[in-house]
């Protein structure tokens, strides 16, 4: 039995339960308490962290692709990435664009909401110490709240950028709608990677939020989606073949380009110039320094972490398996490619990214 180790407003963990489920693994869902995050789970994997796995044999794992990539050599079908070039490039594109550019949304409504924080000040005190009398418990929830909301200027969210967090947030949610209005998932009539990693804010953050539900009102078919996702029944049909993909979900890659892309560009120049200057260096820094950046067309300054060109090197994998066609059927369409050019390969392990 696997144990998965994830609170129900935490996004990455919504991801991870999610897959787990449609894979029908025998897994043990578990909502650590402080105790057990401050104690066994940094000691296993090096930070107060989730979702974190236990396997049965002991060790453990940590981050949700590399959760996602142990099982599905565990049980590979049915897969979760198609088996077509671009419908594998898609699949990590959207996985990159919801685990490293969507958390703009998902922290921007959880921590300028009032009636969010509030919410999440019960939620995050019941996690640490559950059952627990509120005077021992909100001291606990304060101070992880401190943790995450300091996690805002990390990512450029500020006066200048809220505008447009909310216009990009918009349009993300009026393109999934019109999407599922003729498709059950976001790659075809099962559940794929993009499934899974976009159903982590959206439903971990944005839906699951008393203060950002709103949004919702007007797109049902993106909550009909979500419960799909969560709670997979495990008989949904078959990807789109390369030949197939309808122009709503071409809309939807090139939304995630449109946005992400320029922020990949601009990180692997910073992560060039920096392994030039460092040749010896073993692995690269959490962050290069604050880098100018745009969202929905609204300019800020945010820090450049390095995790997203380890995620973005997923994306370049997928394409490089057959370039010809992935890099064809972009220009077709007049979508870039997101692309990673490093002198080293990137290795992400033990809680930091390496050069190989």
């Amino acid at each position: 039995m696997y144990k998965h180790y994830g609170w129900e407003v935490s996004p990455y963990s919504v991801k991870t339960r999610a897959y787990l489920r449609y894979k029908q693994l025998p897994f043990e869902d578990l909502s650590p308490t402080m105790a057990k995050l401050a104690g066994t789970i940094r000691k296993k994997v090096g930070r107060m962290v989730m979702p974190t796995v236990e396997l049965p044999d002991g060790r453990w794992l940590q981050d949700t692709s590399v959760i996602i990539d142990y099982f599905e050599g565990v049980r590979p079908d049915p897969p979760v990435a198609p088996a077509g070039p671009v419908g594998r490039y898609l699949a990590y594109l959207f996985e990159c664009f919801a685990d490293e550019w969507l958390p703009l949304s998902a922290m921007y409504y959880r921590w300028t909401e009032p009636e969010t924080v509030a919410f999440i000040r019960e939620q995050f005190g019941q996690g640490c110490l559950p059952g627990a009398p509120r005077m021992l418990r909100d001291p606990l929830a304060k101070r992880m709240m401190a943790q995450m909301s300091g996690y805002l200027p990390v990512l450029g969210i500020d006066e200048r950028t809220a505008d447009g967090i909310a216009a990009m947030t918009g349009e993300l949610l009026n393109l999934m709608e019109a999407h599922f209005g003729d498709h059950l998932f976001v790659q075809g009539s099962r559940p794929s990677l993009a499934d899974f990693s976009l159903l982590g804010p959206i439903q971990g953050h944005l839906y699951g939020d008393p203060g950002s539900r709103h949004l919702f009102d007007s797109r049902p078919r993106v909550i009909e989606w979500i419960d799909r996702c969560y709670f997979p029944s495990g008989n949904e049909g078959e990807f789109f073949g390369d030949d197939e993909i309808p122009d709503s979900c071409v809309a939807l890659g090139a939304f995630c380009t449109r946005e992400l892309g320029p922020y990949i560009r601009d990180l692997n120049a910073m992560a060039a110039e920096w392994i030039e200057a460092n040749k010896g260096a073993p692995r690269l820094p959490r962050s290069l320094g604050s880098m100018r950046f745009e969202v929905a067309g609204y300019q800020g300054e945010r820090k450049s972490l390095t995790f997203s060109l380890w995620m973005a090197q997923r994306i370049a994998d997928a394409r490089n398996e057959s370039p010809a066609a992935v890099d064809a059927w972009l220009s077709e369409r007049g979508i870039p490619e997101i692309d990673v050019h490093l002198p080293r390969r990137l290795e992400f392990r033990d809680n930091y990214v390496w050069l190989a």
